[in-house]
């Protein structure tokens, strides 16, 4: 879901429509009401399987992909800001999915997707795109790498800072054998459009420390506490699902899921990573909750604040969701202190005793 310049939500998903798994798409007002019927927007031809949906300065930008039925590969779907078609269902690639998508300042779209060679066997690609425009421009091959059995690679996320692009991505290995579970992300950096700048893959090192040292820092973001990454500690055994805030600026935000070591705990938490010149400029633990934080969405507002959910397991088949800012109004709120949380800290002192 993403909000355009006027305050429309737009909202994509995928559901099943017989055999069939098809692109949906509605409007929503800031009341949450449908202004008009939701409808399918890919073909009937197409299982789709991943997609992105931004919001441009000249309508809703949506990067679609199939990889079984009649028609396979990865298409673009333009919509008007009042949900138009504008441009429908435009093949851009033979095959690729898990398509991420950004938009610059200048309203060129950026994207990054994975294709799958042979079994076992991932490239990751990036190309830019003119909003309307049926065909990528000059699609470069930024990595490749083995995702071998047991081995999961997560989509990549794609992230615009200054005039450089980012492209992170994850390879989670679920155990089996003699090889434990874990997790590790990755990222190239280079000028905006030119990819053959971008260097070899360097991995996302976070610290698995889970109380590590701030110091002053500013930000574009209302974050003013940062935690040098290379403090000296291992990186932790989990550092996957990157998600970054929309558009251009002069820094990123991204945020990650890390198994974070306490005291007598290791659990995976939520981390923000703000990144400037090609490089990780610090890190800061979002929240500690009591039990492991996944899939988080990182987003900034038009103040440059951020807002974050993610969820925590919390019983088999049972998940919390999680909200986090820095924006004052929301901080105040949330910091209150009530019954409920002078019951807890009794309750943390009783066990302690």
């Amino acid at each position: 879901m993403v909000i355009d310049p006027q305050g429309t939500l737009h909202l994509g998903w995928i559901d099943r429509q017989g055999d069939i798994r098809r692109l949906f798409y509605t409007r929503l007002n800031r009341y949450g009401q449908m202004p008009a019927r939701s409808r399918a927007l890919s073909s009937p031809q197409a299982t789709v399987c991943s997609f992105a949906l931004i919001a441009g300065p000249s309508g809703i930008e949506i990067i679609w992909s199939a990889l079984e039925g009649d028609q396979t590969g990865m298409f673009y779907t333009h919509l008007s800001l009042t949900g138009q078609i504008v441009a429908e269902n435009q093949r851009l690639r033979d095959r690729g999915y898990d398509p991420a998508v950004q938009v610059a300042r200048d309203g060129v779209l950026h994207i990054a997707w994975q294709e799958q060679p042979s079994f076992g066997e991932r490239f990751l690609y990036y190309a830019t795109l003119v909003s309307g425009e049926a065909s990528l421009r000059n699609p470069y091959r930024l990595a490749s790498y083995p995702a071998p059995s047991g081995v999961l690679s997560r989509p990549p996320c794609l992230g615009l800072a200054a005039e450089e692009v980012y492209v992170f991505w994850s390879l989670e290995r679920r155990g089996g054998g003699m090889s434990p579970p874990s997790a590790e992300s990755f990222y190239v950096a280079f000028p905006l459009g030119r990819p053959e700048q971008a260097g070899s893959p360097a991995q996302v090192h976070i610290p698995a420390f889970g109380e590590p040292t701030y110091s002053s820092a500013e930000t574009l973001f209302n974050v003013h506490q940062l935690a040098d990454p290379a403090m000296g500690y291992l990186t932790a055994p989990f550092v996957y699902m990157p998600s970054a805030v929309a558009g251009q600026r002069d820094e990123l935000a991204v945020s990650f899921a890390v198994q974070l070591r306490g005291r007598t705990t290791e659990l995976v938490q939520v981390v923000l990573t703000i990144w400037q010149q090609g490089a990780m400029q610090g890190y800061q633990v979002i929240g500690k909750t009591r039990n492991i934080s996944l899939k988080p969405e990182l987003v900034a507002d038009g103040n440059g604040d951020l807002h974050v959910v993610w969820i925590d397991t919390a019983g088999f088949g049972r998940y919390d969701a999680y909200y986090a800012s820095t924006a004052p109004e929301m901080r105040q709120r949330l910091n209150r202190l009530t019954l409920s949380d002078v019951g807890l800290v009794a309750m943390d002192v009783l066990w302690s005793i």
